[in-house]
């Protein structure tokens, strides 16, 4: 097992498939990452722990993707991330212990949100806005509101 801590941002290699099981497990320092498109599964408990982690992107193009079990439990500040479309399974308590999740800008359609096999544990994901299709919201009093007819 490998611990780093003197990330702030960090970008994969475009050629990286997989992140392993807690491959940043404890990397404090970690704020803002962006997941290449080329990833298609983030090992168990790979960023467990990196409690200063703001912010997760996953990349357009991104093809069949699965997170693992913890893969970002505990990421205490984790308040907003970009996933792809064609994510399949968020593993049981991935986002346990996000307390600050907020939003979740999902890439694909509801029916497409509601598709995704999310294993228990993950309040924190479920109950976050999610912003689909990367569809224009109005944000009111902590409300997203969203007219598909007018697009606002």
């Amino acid at each position: 097992m490998f611990s780093f801590f003197n990330f702030d941002n960090h970008v994969k290699p475009q050629s990286l498939i997989s992140i392993n099981n807690y491959a940043f497990y404890d990397c404090y320092s970690l704020r803002n990452i962006v997941i290449p498109s080329s990833v298609k599964y983030i090992g168990d408990n790979a960023f467990d722990n990196c409690f200063n982690l703001e912010s997760v992107t996953f990349e357009p193009g991104t093809t069949a993707m699965s997170i693992g079990a913890g893969a970002f439990n505990n990421c205490s500040r984790l308040s907003y991330v970009v996933m792809p479309a064609t994510m399949m399974v968020v593993g049981e308590g991935a986002f346990g212990g996000c307390s600050s999740m907020s939003t979740v800008e999902y890439r694909g359609t509801k029916a497409m949100w509601y598709g995704i096999r999310q294993e228990i544990y993950n309040e924190p994901l479920l109950n976050a806005s999610v912003i689909y299709d990367g569809s224009p919201c109005v944000i009111d009093g902590g409300v997203l509101y969203f007219d598909p007819f007018t697009g606002h």
